[in-house]
C-alpha cells in the first residue's frame, strides 16, 4: 500500500512537471508572438519588453533568440544582434535563417569573407524555403569584393528561381554597371522599376538608373 501510494505521488508529480513546462512554453510563445507583432508595427519598446519576458520565462528557446537578433538588427546594434544569432545557433544549429542573418550582419560590419561563409553554409540547403536571399547576398559580398563575374553568377542564380526578386536585379544592374556594359545595367534597373518592387528597392532602382542615364550621355526619362 505504502509503495503503491508513493508511485502514484511520484507519477503525479511528473504529470505536474510537464504540464508546468508546457505552460511555461505556451506563455512564452505567447509573449514571442506579441513582440513579433509590435516590430512589425514599429512599436519597439512593446516588442522589447514582450520578447525579454519570452526570453526569461524560456531561454532555451532558439527563436526567441532569433526574434531579439532581429530587434537588435533593426536598431543598428550590429554586436547584440550578432550574439542573439548566434545563441540562436547555438541551441538550433540547423537553424537556416538565423545563418542568414548572421550573414547580413557581417555585410554591414564589411567581413565579406565571413558573411560568405555563412552564406554558403544555406545554398545547398534544400529544406531552406528561400535560397534565392543568401544567393544574392552572395552576390553583393563578392560585389563588393570586386569579384564581379562570382557577384554576377550568384545574382543570375538567384533570379533563376525568382526572376522578379529586386535584390538581384537591381545587384545585377550595378555588376554590369562596374564591368561598363551600361545596356545591360538598364535594363535591369529597368526590369527593377517595371516590378514595382519595395518602396527602398524602387527609390533604389530610380537613382542607379540615373546613373546609368548619365554615364550614357543620355538625358533621364520624366
Amino acid at each position: 500500500m505504502g509503495k503503491t501510494f508513493l508511485c502514484l505521488l511520484s507519477l503525479l508529480f511528473i504529470i505536474s512537471c510537464s504540464n508546468n513546462h508546457e505552460l511555461i512554453v505556451k506563455q512564452a510563445k505567447d509573449r514571442t508572438n506579441l513582440g513579433v507583432a509590435y516590430m512589425r508595427e514599429n512599436k519597439f519598446s512593446e516588442a522589447y519588453k514582450e520578447l525579454e519576458e519570452a526570453k526569461k520565462l524560456y531561454p532555451d528557446d532558439p527563436f526567441v533568440h532569433y526574434c531579439l537578433g532581429i530587434f537588435y538588427y533593426k536598431k543598428k546594434n550590429w554586436d547584440k544582434a550578432m550574439s542573439e544569432y548566434k545563441i540562436s545557433l547555438k541551441l538550433k544549429p540547423d537553424f537556416a535563417a538565423a545563418h542568414n542573418n548572421i550573414g547580413i550582419v557581417y555585410l554591414y560590419k564589411k567581413e565579406w569573407n565571413t558573411a560568405i561563409f555563412h552564406f554558403k553554409k544555406l545554398i545547398n540547403d534544400y529544406v531552406y524555403a528561400t535560397p534565392q536571399f543568401p544567393l544574392t547576398h552572395l552576390g553583393t559580398a563578392y560585389y563588393n569584393k570586386k569579384k564581379y563575374h562570382l557577384a554576377l553568377m550568384y545574382y543570375h542564380k538567384a533570379l533563376e528561381i525568382d526572376p522578379d526578386y529586386a535584390g538581384a536585379l537591381i545587384g545585377s544592374g550595378n555588376v554590369y554597371m562596374e564591368l561598363k556594359d551600361y545596356s545591360n545595367a538598364l535594363s535591369f534597373f529597368n526590369k527593377t522599376i517595371e516590378k514595382k518592387p519595395h518602396p527602398d528597392f524602387l527609390e533604389k532602382a530610380h537613382a542607379q538608373k540615373k546613373r546609368v542615364l548619365k554615364l550614357m550621355g543620355k538625358e533621364t526619362s520624366p
